[in-house]
């Protein structure tokens, strides 16, 4: 193999070198700053539950039974944040993790208040009363 050849192998193997340790340096400082925003992003979880009051649920003409039923369009409130139910009573918030003061709201109804530890998820079931109003008359 002639002199120039060799020099020529030697360069093309001294640029490849370089290049690979310059990438493993750069991949090494990316793969830290992706370690670093992971360990500072928050942990979230989740707050799902269900509204509902009790009442007297017919069965057949003959019997009755005291029942849960759900409640549609209760307004959960966490600080800024906002929920409503489904019409099956449900609802699902995503928080960092925590302790939450929740507010559960709706006109004819008393407004309850829940705190939740929040971990990975919570599930909470509220019963609300719905106010009594009475009807003047003559």
């Amino acid at each position: 193999m002639n002199k120039e050849k060799r020099i020529s192998i030697i360069s093309v193997l001294i640029v490849c070198l370089s290049v690979s340790i310059i990438a493993n340096v750069v991949l090494g400082m990316y793969a830290d700053s992706i370690q670093k925003q992971v360990q500072s992003k928050p942990s979230y979880a989740y707050i799902t539950g269900v509204v509902y009051e009790e009442k007297w649920i017919r069965i057949n003409p003959q019997v009755d039974r005291l029942g849960k039923v759900p409640i549609y369009r209760v307004k959960v409130t966490l600080g800024y944040d906002v929920a409503y139910t489904d019409s099956c009573g449900y609802f699902n918030l995503i928080v960092e993790q925590g302790t939450y003061e929740l507010k559960f709201e709706k006109d004819g109804y008393y407004t309850e208040y829940r705190v939740v530890h929040v971990y990975d998820l919570e599930h909470v079931e509220v019963e609300m009363k719905q106010k009594i109003t009475l009807k003047g008359g003559d």
